[in-house]
């Protein structure tokens, strides 16, 4: 009875070990290397005004990324408001959350994976 108490123990904790250290999340800040547009609605077109164009230098803080079929955007915060940007120039800036700091911080994300 007690190796048994002992073995669903250890497997417990592992598991909790694994979970916590394989959902690592991201903080991410979108910093503009030129000028970039960014548009209210996720399904825009090409033909599309922008709704914001984000000036070089501008560091605005990303809340994810929204995979389409064709693309995958990067959605932005600016005064509240969510953008999507798809094309442009800028980088993506991660500071790395572990499982526990990310429950407390709501722009931790891992819907950027593979982004830079």
């Amino acid at each position: 009875m007690y190796k048994l108490r002992k073995g669903f123990l250890f497997t417990l904790v592992a598991v909790f070990i694994a979970l916590a250290t394989l959902s690592q999340r991201d903080i991410l800040t979108f910093v503009a290397t030129g000028n970039t547009k960014a548009y209210l609605k996720p399904n825009w077109s090409y033909t599309d005004s922008p709704d914001l164009v984000i000036l070089s230098g501008t560091s605005l803080p990303s809340t994810g990324c929204l995979d389409t079929k064709s693309d995958v955007l990067v959605e932005v915060e600016n005064n509240g408001i969510k953008y999507y940007i798809s094309d442009g120039s800028f980088t993506l800036n991660r500071e790395k959350f572990g499982f526990f700091e990310s429950l407390i911080n709501s722009r931790a994300t891992f819907s950027c994976k593979g982004l830079r």
